[in-house]
């Protein structure tokens, strides 16, 4: 199943050791940015394994809009931002895997962070 966002979910199952038998299953969203370089931009993640709090920053783009997603596709966190300089509290997130998207001018970066507690 492809997504709005131009990802791709795919469900995975998890077996019994014959294999006859379905034990499980996880989707796991599979998600590529195709284009030119020129819409991708260029910002800085810092304090990645994060703990308590992620800095992002930029030189040259202020972020217009944050969004964090879980592996799954799930929404985490979204905020309207407006600065080139910021940071973003995680303490209350469970440990794993996420994805950071920042969107700027119509362009955006998808960026992997992990929370470690």
């Amino acid at each position: 199943m492809v997504t709005g966002s131009g990802c791709e979910i795919v469900r995975h199952y998890i077996l019994a050791y014959a294999g006859a038998t379905v034990l499980d299953s996880i989707d796991i969203a599979y998600c590529a940015t195709l284009g030119l370089n020129e819409k991708s931009l260029d910002f800085d993640v810092s304090s990645n394994p994060v703990s308590s709090s992620l800095t992002v920053s930029s030189e040259n783009h202020n972020v217009e809009e944050l969004i964090i997603l879980d592996l799954e596709g799930r929404l985490v966190k979204q905020l309207k931002v407006e600065s080139s300089n910021f940071t973003i509290d995680m303490s209350s997130q469970n440990s794993g895997m996420y994805l950071l998207k920042l969107i700027s001018d119509g362009k955006e970066q998808v960026k992997r962070i992990v929370v470690q507690h």
